[in-house]
C-alpha cells in the first residue's frame, strides 16, 4: 500500500492586497482567539472582456479565511515578503459556474510586494 502524498500546487496573480501593517497584525494575530484581523487578496483566475469593449475585467478567485502564519522579507526593500499561510478557496467555483461556493482549505506561499499592492500566491493541496 502506498501511503505516500504528493503536492499539487497551482500559483495566481495577486493585483491588490493589504497594506504592510495588515500584513504584520494579522500574523501577530494569527493564532488569537480574541483578535481576529482580516487579510484580503484580490487573486485573478483569468481575465474575461466586458462586452465588445476591449477591457478586461479579472475574474476573482472566491479565497476567505485568509490567515498568515508566517513572514520573511524578501529583499533589502522593506516593501518585499516572501508569505506562508493557510484559507479557504473555491478554485473551481468559474468553471463550475452555478453560483454556489465550495469552499476547501489550503495551505499557500506567496511573493507580495506590500507598495505595488501585487505579486503571486500559490495554492498548495495535499494529494494522495
Amino acid at each position: 500500500m502506498n501511503t505516500t502524498s504528493k503536492s499539487v500546487a497551482l500559483s495566481y496573480v495577486i493585483f491588490n492586497g493589504p497594506s504592510k501593517s495588515v500584513l504584520f497584525d494579522s500574523c501577530l494575530y494569527a493564532y488569537s482567539k480574541d483578535a481576529k484581523v482580516h487579510v484580503n487578496f484580490g487573486i485573478s483566475q483569468g481575465c474575461s472582456n466586458d462586452g465588445n469593449d476591449a477591457t478586461k475585467m479579472h475574474l476573482m478567485m472566491q479565497i476567505i479565511d485568509i490567515v498568515i502564519t508566517g513572514i520573511q522579507h524578501e529583499d533589502g526593500s522593506g516593501e518585499s515578503f516572501n508569505l506562508e499561510g493557510c484559507c479557504k478557496v473555491d478554485i473551481d467555483y468559474h468553471i463550475r459556474n452555478d453560483g454556489v461556493c465550495r469552499y476547501q482549505y489550503r495551505r499557500f506561499t506567496a511573493y507580495y510586494n506590500s507598495k505595488s499592492r501585487k505579486g503571486t500566491i500559490t495554492l498548495i493541496a495535499n494529494s494522495n
